[in-house]
């Protein structure tokens, strides 16, 4: 696909002809088929040659001209443009979390020792850990909140009386805030 220019299409929505336009179909052996716009201003024949086809696709292609209107254009370039700042804030919050997550890696190589029941005493490594040697993960924290109150909340949908989705609701709203863990 050829690159799209989204600021040129941008500017050319916002000059052309505002509003809802409409396919005005005129059916025959050379049927013309116009788009016409607010006030029912025709803006001249869509398509009015027979073509290679017979004209089989010419009502579909003037539908297909007036339900792509300006506004459709601008509404579907202001989503683009939403999707794309979501996109870039989940990329920023993913990498957070693999920086997390390999601090986490290295310090367990590094300080922690797995309990085997043979030692007579806990290891400096268990004591490293509990004595803040360990790292914090805040979006790490976050985002397993964040996944245990969706969790609740989509419990909250099928919850079979008003009191328990209430309840359900708020104990998602405490997970999000850190607490009930």
């Amino acid at each position: 696909m050829s690159e799209i220019n989204y600021q040129a299409l941008r500017e050319l929505a916002k000059q052309a002809t505002q509003g809802e336009w409409v396919a005005f179909i005129s059916p025959g052996k050379y049927g013309t088929y116009a788009v016409h716009t607010p006030g029912d201003n025709h803006h001249g024949d869509i398509v009015d040659w027979p073509g290679f086809d017979g004209q089989k696709n010419a009502e579909n292609n003037a539908r297909y001209i007036a339900a792509f209107n300006p506004e459709v254009v601008q509404a579907l370039l202001d989503e683009r443009e939403a999707q794309s700042k979501r996109i870039a804030e989940l990329e920023a919050n993913f990498t957070v979390l693999a920086v997390e997550n390999a601090s986490m890696k290295l310090f367990i190589r590094g300080c922690c020792y797995v309990f085997d029941g043979e030692q007579d005493e806990i290891s400096d490594a268990y004591i490293c850990a509990t004595d803040g040697g360990m790292p914090q993960t805040p979006a790490t924290d976050a985002f397993l909140a964040e996944v245990r109150a969706q969790g609740v909340e989509m419990f909250a949908e099928c919850a079979y009386t008003l009191e328990h989705h209430d309840h359900a609701v708020a104990f998602a709203a405490e997970l999000r805030k850190g607490g009930s863990q």
